[in-house]
């Protein structure tokens, strides 16, 4: 077990401006951040600006790797054609947001294959589904896109691609490059989506049947509100939760996990709790 500190980092939400919210980062003990490319209060895309663009040249000289999480207006599951074009197209606008801003990833939840024709059955749908979010993966890796993409695992179980891991295991099968496909690990989903993550050498020996984890890019450290199986997304204070502190150390110290970035993705709270959470995992490794 590896006792060199990790890299740790904090999911931060952009209320005002990219400019506004990068100036916490200077109180915050992290290496590492992530966050999203619209802003919360009007739902809007952000606008990036040159000063935004120096004030990430200077973060970088405190962390290491910059993450962007995708809006959830993507659904790249959708069978509806016009849903299934306004995805690509977000995602195509998200993906050109963080390539100028020069970031190291952006996660995205699979999406909801909801909208497919009735006459197919659930698990017909569910591989239309693969197979349409593959076409659109071999073609963005086709054009060498500079920024990675990075599919998440998610909470719930109705009509939903990522959810149940093995979906990653057949979404990489219809890639034409598999290697280009990295994946977030949150724990708190998988939880809740009914993965027992506290038996972690029974988790890992599923985990590995379905993803190679040396493509596992980025780790989402969050304790849960729901119990196991819930299909409810609601991450909390790490200890506060479900899933325990134990439980969550166990992981994120485990040799498998060990070298993964990680972020913190904490609910609305003080910047004062933010950074007793942040200490509370950086202990773990003392």
């Amino acid at each position: 077990m590896s006792n060199k500190k990790p890299l740790l980092g904090l999911h931060l939400r952009i209320n005002e401006s990219l400019q506004k919210t990068l100036e916490s980062v200077d109180e915050l003990p992290i290496n590492i951040l992530q966050f999203f490319l619209f802003r919360h209060k009007e739902n809007r895309y952000l606008r990036i600006l040159p000063e935004d663009e120096k004030r990430i040249d200077s973060i970088k000289q405190k962390c290491h790797e910059i993450y962007a999480h995708s809006s959830y207006w993507i659904n790249l599951a959708h069978g509806n054609k016009e849903n299934f074009k306004i995805a690509e197209r977000l995602l195509s606008k998200e993906l050109s947001i963080a390539e100028k801003l020069s970031l190291d990833g952006l996660v995205i939840h699979p999406g909801s294959y909801k909208g497919h024709p009735q006459h197919l059955n659930e698990a017909k749908a569910r591989q239309a589904a693969l197979e349409q979010i593959a076409r659109l993966l071999n073609r963005l890796f086709k054009k060498n896109i500079s920024v990675p993409i990075i599919l998440e695992n998610t909470t719930h179980h109705k009509k939903t691609i990522g959810s149940n891991l093995k979906d990653f295991h057949d979404l990489t099968k219809l890639l034409d490059q598999p290697d280009k496909l990295l994946f977030c690990l949150d724990f708190a989903h998988a939880h809740s989506f009914g993965y027992d993550v506290s038996d972690t050498k029974q988790f890992i020996h599923m985990l590995e049947k379905h993803i190679d984890i040396t493509k596992i890019k980025l780790i989402h450290l969050n304790d849960s509100a729901e119990e196991q199986g819930s299909s409810h997304d609601r991450h909390e204070l790490i200890g506060t939760g479900k899933i325990g502190t134990n439980a969550l150390k166990k992981l994120a110290l485990h040799p498998k996990f060990a070298d993964k970035p990680i972020i913190l993705e904490l609910p609305k709270t003080t910047q004062e709790t933010n950074i007793e959470m942040i200490n509370l995992v950086n202990s773990w490794y003392d």
